[in-house]
């Protein structure tokens, strides 16, 4: 069963994530978003931090501002995203890659769920 949250936070990232694909494939975006989503929700993480794995990657790969998530999903949330944040897009791809890895060392238990899980599928996702 989803909560009214969950299900805001699935069409939100739905339209933003719209019309983007996965580098170099024809999958739609949006499916890497929800494959973080869901192993959180396997691993029976609070729906907080589900909902920020699965908004993940708005501020940097879309439109979507910290601003605007925290006004529709609250700062707790919009702190797990912005942790959650990659360094700017100008850097190379393993320099981003290795910076979030660092940052994870330091970072509260419930965003490190997110930022690992999210670079291990996008290392070892085929």
């Amino acid at each position: 069963m989803h909560s009214q949250a969950f299900d805001k936070a699935i069409r939100f990232a739905a339209v933003a994530h719209q019309g983007q694909l996965r580098k170099g494939t024809d999958v739609p975006y949006i499916v890497h978003p929800f494959a973080v989503a869901s192993i959180l929700r396997q691993q029976r993480c609070p729906e907080p931090v589900v909902i920020a794995g699965l908004l993940h990657d708005t501020i940097e790969d879309t439109t979507v501002t910290l601003a605007l998530i925290r006004e529709q999903f609250g700062n707790g949330i919009a702190d797990m995203v912005d942790a959650c944040t990659e360094p700017e897009k100008t850097l190379p791809w393993e320099q981003r890659k290795k910076a979030m890895i660092e940052r994870a060392g330091s970072a509260e238990p419930q965003v490190k769920w997110i930022m690992l899980l999210r670079i291990n599928i996008i290392i070892y996702q085929p």
